[in-house]
């Protein structure tokens, strides 16, 4: 899954290959997907903490209500 962080180094690489090549989305959209739901994931932590807590319980809610 793009937001497991046991993954983050390879994402890393596999983005970091891509870097420079043609672009071409039918082939490279699962890796973008990837790579952006891997951004917003890490980009929590950086959030003020009202919104990140919204957004934990939204999330809390959505899963386990």
């Amino acid at each position: 899954m793009g937001t497991d962080n046991a993954l983050h180094g390879a994402h890393v690489k596999e983005l970091e290959a891509e870097l420079g090549k043609e672009f071409d989305h039918t082939k490279q959209k699962k890796m973008i997907v990837r790579a952006l739901l891997h951004a917003a994931d890490l980009s929590n932590g950086t959030r003020p903490t009202k919104v990140s807590e919204f957004w934990s319980f939204a999330v809390l809610d959505e899963f386990f209500a």
